[in-house]
């Protein structure tokens, strides 16, 4: 639920701040441009195929418990769901006859975002309980 309350406010800035500035317009215009849609295409086939593995192997194979390099494993698993939503959502407009989307880029980006404070509020937390059973048992 954290991640979400995270995610939202970023995708909400971008969409509405962001979108309005003559930067965005210009690579908004370099994206959807018809000569590189192919490269795009296989772009985005390539990063939901990306996300899948990675994600898989930190998710089944190293499986992240604890904090410090496993809190950055899950930051990177994030980023591969990310690229998982990023992929499916492009291809998905695309096969679907609809024009792709720019601010979908921003995804794996919101993803680790969201997952970074995640993890500091869980670290802070944890920290916060055992200073609390510590007093307890003093």
């Amino acid at each position: 639920m954290l991640r979400i309350l995270v995610v939202l406010p970023l995708y909400l800035v971008f969409i509405f701040v962001l979108t309005q500035t003559p930067a965005y317009q210009n690579f908004h215009d370099a994206v959807v441009a018809e000569g590189v849609r192919d490269w795009h295409l296989m772009a985005y086939g390539g990063a939901l195929a990306l996300g899948l593995f990675g994600a898989g192997i930190i998710e089944f194979v190293i499986r992240p418990e604890g904090f410090g390099f496993d809190s950055v494993l899950r930051i990177i698993r994030m980023g591969f769901i990310g690229l998982i939503l990023l992929g499916a959502y492009q291809l998905g407009s695309f096969y679907a006859f609809h024009e792709l989307s720019v601010a979908a880029l921003t995804i794996p980006l919101m993803f680790v975002v969201a997952e970074i404070v995640y993890e500091l509020v869980e670290y802070s937390l944890y920290r916060l309980s055992n200073v609390r059973n510590r007093a307890r048992l003093s």
